[in-house]
């Protein structure tokens, strides 16, 4: 239930910081969801926003009611909203002022707004066990949320840059031949970032390794599964087999790396998280 709601309501959002609504209306809309408790007939600027906002708040009163958790996880779930939102925000500026981020900003950002977050997260409540603050909170839990959602974004990036081209949006791809000094081709910035997704997808592995195998790493390793052959176009189970994070995420029968792999360097640093 978590996921299937919170996976519709990603795709609502998406599509209004990207298509359907005004820089106005998503400041709005941010506000809002700090506030939490307002007036909708009277602070929502627009009707798309308070039909927006409204769904945003049942979902997210309904999922942190059934958590069961032995203590309010409310306002976890609404930093993941606002950290997604605020992302979609800082690309909306970058598009109007027609910026070229460094692949460190934008992979700060486009980490975040990928929009895996609001899924994975509040999933993570419903697996059968109490996760406390200092779990949730826990460098580990958010190395592995990163590395998932950096190979969505790259993933995602690749698929769709001719769409992104075709509307004037900047992305990983793209990036990657711009500051490349106009030497990159578009085939050697694809090889380039599927090593990354490679290279990330080890790291996640590694880092499950320290994680509680029972809740977290199910969850985020079936996110990694989805996500990898639907960003690629992938429809065979041949197509599939050659994902870049599902080859990574191969392991031996001892649930060891395989040798001789190194970890890679990531664009993006990593953000605190928000308890």
């Amino acid at each position: 239930m978590s996921w299937a709601k919170s996976g519709v309501l990603t795709t609502v959002v998406d599509d209004f910081t990207n298509v359907g609504g005004s820089e106005e209306e998503l400041v709005n809309l941010i506000q809002l969801i700090e506030k939490w408790d307002v007036n909708v007939n009277v602070d929502c600027c627009s009707e798309h926003v308070e039909i927006i906002f409204s769904a945003l708040k049942n979902t997210i009163n309904e999922l942190g009611v059934k958590t069961r958790q032995g203590r309010s996880v409310t306002s976890d779930i609404i930093e993941t909203w606002l950290d997604l939102l605020e992302s979609g925000l800082k690309e909306a500026e970058w598009l109007r002022n027609k910026s070229v981020p460094t692949m460190e900003e934008y992979m700060t950002n486009g980490y975040i707004s990928i929009g895996i977050g609001p899924i994975v997260l509040p999933a993570l409540y419903f697996v059968g066990h109490d996760l406390s603050e200092e779990v949730v909170g826990s460098s580990e839990l958010h190395e592995l949320y990163s590395l998932m959602s950096t190979c969505g974004r790259l993933l995602n990036d690749i698929q769709g840059f001719k769409r992104d081209s075709a509307e004037g949006k900047l992305n990983a791809l793209s990036l990657t031949m711009i500051h490349g000094n106009g030497v990159v081709t578009e085939e050697e910035a694809i090889n380039e970032i599927n090593s990354i997704i490679k290279n990330d997808g080890f790291s996640a592995h590694e880092v499950m390794q320290s994680v509680n195998a029972v809740t977290e790493e199910p969850i985020i390793l079936s996110e990694l599964r989805v996500k990898s052959p639907t960003y690629v176009g992938a429809t065979s189970i041949k197509e599939k087999s050659r994902s870049p994070v599902l080859s990574s995420l191969h392991i031996n029968h001892l649930g060891e790396r395989r040798p001789n792999e190194s970890l890679g360097v990531r664009f993006y640093h990593k953000r605190p998280q928000c308890n």
